[in-house]
């Protein structure tokens, strides 16, 4: 479990809080399946360019399978249901809201030596057109040389900060 804050300091002051957990289970020595979700908690009103906006964390449910390589690297993909969003486009007129939506995604972690390793996510919420498309791709520096171990490490953190892959906001106007 873990409770991620957002403090936005961009076009006006917003601040938002979600919870988000994992649990899964090895079903073989290299795989595991489980489920992560995340629970909006606190969601802000604030202004953009003028405009009346309110942003909410998307509270989502979805079924992880993680995968274990020989050469430490790890993916996963997931599948699942978020509560749902606002169709809103910035430029266009205010649209619909789509209820329980398909959300699909994944991620990598793979060292390319004891301090460096290309770590990345994407988390796509549906219609594509007006959902969330959040993805990174970056190299993560290990000061203490553990990147790979990262895969067997025990006492490694379960879950990583949040970033745009795991925390999916919805725009209201």
């Amino acid at each position: 479990m873990a409770y991620d804050a957002l403090i936005e300091h961009y076009y006006d002051d917003f601040q938002l809080a979600q919870m988000r957990g994992q649990i899964g289970i090895d079903v073989t020595a290299d795989n595991e399946m489980g489920v992560w979700f995340t629970k909006s908690l606190k969601g802000d009103d604030a202004h953009m360019a003028g405009t009346p906006v309110r942003l909410d964390p998307i509270s989502q449910a979805n079924v992880f399978y993680r995968h274990r390589w020989a050469n430490h690297a790890q993916t996963a993909a997931w599948i699942g249901v978020a509560a749902g969003h606002g169709d809103v486009v910035w430029v266009f007129p205010a649209n619909p809201r789509d209820d329980h939506v398909l959300v699909y995604g994944s991620e990598l972690h793979m060292p390319l030596s004891d301090r460096f390793a290309i770590t990345g996510a994407a988390n796509f919420l549906t219609p594509t057109a007006t959902g969330t498309v959040d993805a990174f791709l970056g190299v993560a520096f290990y000061p203490g040389r553990s990147a790979m171990r990262q895969d067997r490490n025990t006492y490694a953190p379960l879950a990583d900060v949040a970033n745009n892959p795991t925390f999916p906001v919805n725009l209201q106007r």
